[in-house]
């Protein structure tokens, strides 16, 4: 995800929030955070093969005005669905939700 800002002062990222991903089932899935998924101490070279980089989203930085932050969001989805929507919420008071369209 790319988060730009295009306000007139410095923003942090905590105004985003309430990330929900919805499959082409129509199932929802809540972000979850690293700590969610257990790590491998050890692996063969076909888990390395098999691996994805990812670079996490912070959800607690400070972006400056003409400046953008790119990471990832994590969500456990069952392997047989592919994502088709994302949801989040910008704004604590008064804030609005955002849907986005997901493509592959």
């Amino acid at each position: 995800m790319k988060i730009e800002n295009i306000e007139v002062s410095t923003k942090t990222t905590t105004d985003i929030w309430g990330y929900v991903l919805v499959t082409d089932s129509g199932r929802s899935y809540e972000y979850v955070f690293p700590y969610h998924f257990k790590c491998l101490w050890s692996h063969s070279g076909e888990v390395m093969r098999r691996a994805i980089k990812i670079e996490v989203l912070s959800t607690f930085a400070r972006v400056a005005l003409g400046s953008y932050l790119e990471g990832d969001l994590l969500f456990d989805i069952l392997e047989m669905e592919k994502p088709s929507r994302l949801y989040f919420r910008v704004g604590v008071l008064g804030g609005y939700q955002v849907e986005v369209e997901l493509q592959r």
